[in-house]
């Protein structure tokens, strides 16, 4: 597990899964972010 401190953040962009009941696989969502620095 990690943790960062991030300034100023923003989503980018997002894509959610295609919820399928014939297909037995995971669900998984990306988030694509963008922010101005980490902090201390």
């Amino acid at each position: 597990m990690a943790r960062w401190g991030l300034i100023d953040v923003l989503p980018v962009s997002w894509q959610g899964p295609s919820l399928d009941p014939a297909n037995p696989g995971v669900a998984t969502e990306v988030l694509e972010i963008t922010h101005h620095g980490f902090t201390d």
